[in-house]
């Protein structure tokens, strides 16, 4: 049988492992990045070669320019100054920090979320929102402003950021939209107000789109599943695609590149006998996932998978 991928919660404990243990820590080069989040203070930290680095807004800190090196510990793993004023320790998910002299309380390591970013074209423009921060990259990046992230607000299936102060307005919709130069797909539609104009764009990772309950095949190559045999997958955030192909299990991985063309394979299965008609449906329905460019959602909400300009296969929920 073919070998099950790590869920990202497996993943994930692994890492935290690594950093609760120093000999784990310190054997690997990995670059890790995760936040740390304290009651008063949240802030970026990124594990790397036996040293950790801090990314923090907070002015009132002034930390090392170089990264914080690993000390021995009898528990957990340390990293420190020489004279341990800025110092994190970990212990599992939870830790003990100091910055610069002050020591925060409640702090626990949590997975650093991927930034939320949006774009536009003619005039190409992008924004970015990282934690506390949100920048606009206007005019095809010529005027940057890199600013403190205002509070969202929601209105239905909407949430609007407005900065008055640069009168810039953000609306993020949750609507599907296509790219008007690569066709790819996007999860929500943004608008952009400035003082002037409105752009509009798409935002949010394209992997959203795809991931959930399973998809339900309806269609592959002009054919219906059959009854006795139906076909349904699942693909994570990670691209990461498994299912049934109506007889035996297959997994694999599913990459899109950033002009939105999709890449399958290769594919996996486990080798259990069936039904003749089965079997064949099976054939067939690997060579059209197989053969699939990129993907978009038709307006039931179906997801289509697409061989040139025909559908290859067609799924829905």
């Amino acid at each position: 049988m073919y070998r099950t991928p790590q869920s990202p919660s497996i993943a994930l404990t692994l890492a935290l492992m690594a950093l609760a243990t120093p000999s784990l820590a310190g054997d690997s080069t990995e670059t890790m990045s995760y936040r740390m989040i304290c009651a008063s203070e949240t802030f970026d930290v990124t594990f790397a070669d036996e040293a950790l680095s801090i990314t923090t807004d907070n002015d009132i800190y002034t930390l090392p320019q170089v990264p914080l090196p690993q000390v021995p510990s009898a528990d957990g793993a340390k990293y420190a100054t020489a004279d341990e004023s800025t110092l994190v320790w970990i212990k599992g998910r939870t830790a003990s920090v100091t910055l610069n002299g002050t020591a925060l309380t409640d702090c626990r390591l949590e997975p650093r979320t991927n930034p939320w970013s949006a774009q536009g074209n003619e005039p190409g423009w992008r924004v970015q929102i990282t934690g506390e921060r949100i920048l606009f990259d206007l005019n095809y990046g010529e005027d940057r402003l890199d600013l403190r992230r205002p509070d969202p607000m929601p209105d239905g299936a909407r949430t609007i950021y407005t900065i008055p102060a640069f009168a810039l307005t953000l609306t993020q919709e949750d609507a599907v939209c296509y790219d008007d130069m690569s066709g790819r797909p996007y999860p929500q539609t943004v608008t952009l107000t400035t003082a002037t104009s409105d752009f509009r764009g798409c935002g949010g990772d394209t992997m959203a789109l795809l991931q959930g309950p399973d998809w339900q095949v309806k269609d592959y190559a002009g054919h219906p599943p059959l009854e006795a045999h139906p076909i349904t997958f699942a693909i994570t955030n990670t691209g990461q695609l498994s299912g049934s192909t109506g007889c035996n299990r297959f997994a694999g991985q599913m990459s899109i590149t950033g002009e939105g063309q999709v890449m399958i394979g290769p594919l996996a299965t486990t080798r259990m006998a069936c039904a003749a008609d089965a079997m064949q449906q099976e054939h067939n329905f690997l060579a059209s996932l197989a053969a699939v460019e990129r993907f978009e959602i038709n307006e039931s909400g179906d997801l289509v998978l697409l061989h040139g300009n025909e559908g290859a296969v067609i799924a829905g929920r």
